[in-house]
């Protein structure tokens, strides 16, 4: 893969999570405004770019990357949450912070950035691949993630099940295999709207990534130097391993899964962290740090992975 492609991209997006910080910081865009803005991204932009990738013509082998991928996306985050278990007993890390860990070590901001990131790079087939790891990643985040940041906390609320599966994203995905194998074809005036409103994703997403970066004090994000090895877990350590792992899996010459799967685990800690550690009474201080500098440092460490595909 051309390198050049890599930073020019890379550079472009998070050029726009420049823009958002700035906004954010000056005062220019509200803080609060994070919240509607996040609904219109994952309920209406990206489900319309995530049902356009899926619903084209691609070759007959797409259908079988999709399995592997998803069995793939199983293995790897199941595998990480063991080794994550136990490297963080290994170096007795405190039990109220031990599931921040864990969770960091093995999920990583798939939707906010790795969508963009994937489209921009590998295309709408890409972005196809990318939507189906996302709906087992989706699985693992608000199940097991859950119990993850709950451990060592009191938590009294449980798993909602119906905003597991039914969601935008994950209907837009049905929808999308439905008009795949039909090759069934919308309305052009249908068909250009959605175009429109899917193009919104991959700015509006890197928008919004800086502007939640705004809203932290950056002075307190940088005192922690334990955690500067958690960020080398999350954007260095697990996607190097999983590359060298799937180095012995057959994929293919042509198979965008091996591509996928490392842009996926490259992303940095999905924002959500902090959001999960609010509403199920996990550690979120130790959540929003790790965010923030996941997200600061994946500007160096995302094209070094890349460089590995």
């Amino acid at each position: 893969m051309d390198i050049t492609i890599i930073l020019n991209n890379i550079l472009t997006l998070f050029l726009l999570i420049l823009v958002g910080f700035i906004a954010g910081k000056s005062g220019a865009v509200s803080k609060d405004a994070t919240g509607y803005l996040s609904d219109i991204l994952m309920k209406v932009a990206l489900p319309a770019t995530i049902f356009l990738s899926i619903s084209g013509t691609y070759s007959e082998g797409i259908l079988m990357d999709s399995l592997k991928i998803a069995v793939l996306t199983f293995i790897i985050h199941s595998s990480c949450i063991l080794i994550s278990l136990f490297y963080t007993k290994a170096m007795k890390i405190p039990e109220k912070d031990r599931g921040v860990w864990v969770f960091v070590s093995t999920f990583s901001n798939n939707g906010f950035m790795g969508f963009p990131i994937a489209y921009a790079i590998l295309g709408k087939e890409g972005l196809f691949l990318a939507s189906i790891s996302n709906t087992v990643f989706n699985v693992l985040i608000f199940s097991v993630g859950i119990k993850l940041i709950a451990m060592g906390h009191e938590s009294s609320k449980g798993i909602n099940i119906k905003k597991l599966f039914l969601n935008n994203n994950n209907i837009a995905i049905f929808l999308g295999i439905i008009f795949y194998l039909t090759q069934a074809s919308l309305p052009q005036p249908i068909q250009s709207s959605l175009s429109y409103m899917g193009n919104v994703t991959t700015p509006l997403s890197m928008f919004l990534v800086g502007l939640s970066i705004s809203s932290s004090r950056v002075r307190d994000m940088f005192n922690d130097y334990k955690l500067y090895f958690l960020c080398a877990v999350r954007l260095l350590i697990a996607p190097l391993l999983a590359i060298i792992a799937m180095r012995f899996i057959p994929f293919g010459s042509m198979s965008l899964v091996p591509k996928v799967m490392a842009i996926v685990l490259a992303m940095p800690a999905p924002s959500v962290t902090a959001i999960i550690a609010e509403q199920y009474n996990g550690n979120k201080e130790l959540a929003s740090k790790v965010v923030f500098l996941t997200s600061i440092l994946s500007i160096v460490t995302i094209p070094v992975i890349l460089m590995f595909i």
